[in-house]
């Protein structure tokens, strides 16, 4: 604890913060390409402006699908490469090596006359956002200090939610042609801040046996305060060989049971992070406005939807290290059950019965964005900030792709069935049965999810091995009172 005490004394690393914004470029990137398909696809298929369609036919609901799932089908392959990659050449080049794709995706989006281009530039923009999602979590978590990790670690979703506002704000204003073009700048200003001024990982250069390196790259994430280097560096040393002194495999990381318990908690949490429907939401957000005739335009609904993300996950960035990581997720995982019901019981009763409702015809669009403000609360940047916390270093990397892939293939699987769901079942039926899978969420939360703010990894480690039940909430000052 008295570490952790003294870092809070020395002043705030402006450098540290620069590199956080810097490497989540690409996050903000990915945020962009995640919600294009909202504002294309009622382009594409004629729901909106339809003369000026790029493709010159309407797609078909399997084309929609297909759209909007190839971007986290293509993420869910390189989660996988580009946990192999950050450990051979460098967290820093591997993410480096993500600015290319979507700078590539997004001429053949700009171009692009027939589907087959748009499923090219998605699946390129899938590449670059796996390798982000995978390696931010691990950068941030190597380069951050026990008292502002969960602050950056929340950046992702922070960026994430920029991204999406970016896209929400722009769109009605300017072609889908032009959209497309719009979003090279960004990319290229990353490769060219991140690349220039922002150091490799120290961890990695210690995993390298390159201490010399190692010692300079702390420097600048710690203020060049050498007090603070000479007592972390040689922790980060002991702590990578403990955790190097031999090769991990998949199947020896699943026979350490704080090891086991961290992947059952964490790939928990993706997996309920994703069918909560979140990622449904905003693939087709402008499209299930237009279906449920809210009483105000479609761009204007996503534009406040937008607005709601952000300004929330603004608020969220200080309170995850304030009020914990528990009591967010299951604020989190209640409002999201209790949005997605109402607002699935107004819808079947409007699409199946005789009942007026017509009263309340703003309802969807409060419990969407009701629901996008407690996502954003809790199961978006808490889980992602988890990943970076409940792992020892010799596994960090492998755990981070099993989660990140796991995220994914939920969120292609989310996004691909959903048309198909909405199809079927109507909208309304839709809504309650993510209800009830964010209804179990909450039950996992309060059960398996340890609380980690403010803890070091060893500590993380003793309370995945208790049997004690987790307080739901801890008080601000509970870290300082040893």
């Amino acid at each position: 604890m008295k570490v952790l005490v003294e870092q809070k004394v020395f002043p705030c690393n402006l450098f540290l913060y620069f590199s956080a914004f810097t490497v989540n470029l690409i996050t903000f990137s990915s945020g962009a390409s995640y919600v294009w398909s909202s504002p294309a696809i009622p382009r594409l298929n004629g729901q909106i402006d339809p003369e000026n369609n790029p493709l010159k036919y309407n797609i078909t609901p399997q084309e929609e699908s297909w759209i909007a799932s190839c971007l986290p089908l293509a993420a869910a392959i390189s989660a996988f490469l580009s946990g192999y990659l950050s450990d051979r050449i460098g967290r820093k080049n591997t993410l480096l090596l993500s600015g290319i794709p979507p700078i590539i995706a997004y001429i053949f989006l700009t171009f692009a006359n027939e589907t087959y281009y748009i499923y090219i530039g998605r699946f390129l923009c899938g590449l670059s956002a796996g390798t982000g999602l995978t390696i931010i979590p691990i950068y941030i978590g190597e380069i951050a200090q026990s008292n502002n990790r969960g602050f950056l670690g929340c950046l992702l979703v922070f960026f994430l939610a920029l991204g999406g506002l970016y896209i929400y704000f722009i769109s009605p204003i300017v072609s889908l042609q032009m959209l497309s073009a719009l979003n090279i700048i960004i990319p290229i200003i990353f490769l060219v801040l991140f690349g220039l001024f922002v150091p490799e990982s120290p961890y990695y250069y210690v995993i390298k046996n390159r201490i010399d390196l190692a010692e300079k790259s702390l420097l600048k994430f710690r203020y060049n305060n050498k007090e603070i280097v000479s007592k972390e560096l040689p922790i980060i040393i002991k702590d990578v060989q403990a955790s190097f002194s031999r090769k991990v495999t998949f199947k020896d990381v699943l026979k350490e049971e704080a090891v086991r318990k961290g992947v059952i908690v964490s790939i928990g949490l993706m997996v309920f992070q994703q069918w909560s429907g979140i990622n449904a939401v905003f693939f087709y957000m402008q499209s299930i406005f237009e279906d449920t005739k809210v009483g105000l335009t479609s761009d204007t609904c996503v534009i406040i939807a937008g607005m709601i993300q952000f300004l929330t996950s603004v608020f969220t960035l200080p309170t995850v290290d304030k009020f914990g990581r528990r009591i967010l997720l299951l604020a989190s995982a209640i409002g999201n059950a209790l949005s997605l019901f109402v607002g699935g019981v107004y819808l079947y009763l409007k699409e199946n019965t005789a009942v007026d409702v017509s009263r309340l015809n703003l309802l969807p669009f409060i419990t969407i964005n009701v629901f996008v403000l407690t996502y954003t609360v809790g199961m978006g940047p808490v889980s992602f900030t988890m990943i970076g916390e409940l792992f020892p270093p010799h596994v960090k990397s492998l755990a981070a792709t099993v989660n990140i892939f796991a995220c994914l293939v939920s969120m292609f699987l989310v996004t691909n069935i959903f048309p198909y769901m909405k199809e079927s079942l109507g909208l309304g039926l839709s809504f309650i049965s993510l209800a009830v899978i964010c209804c179990a969420s909450t039950v996992f939360i309060y059960f398996k999810v340890p609380e980690t703010k403010g803890k070091r990894l060893e500590e993380i480690q003793d309370v995945l091995l208790s049997k004690k039940s987790q307080p739901i909430y801890e008080s601000p000052n509970s870290d300082f009172e040893k």
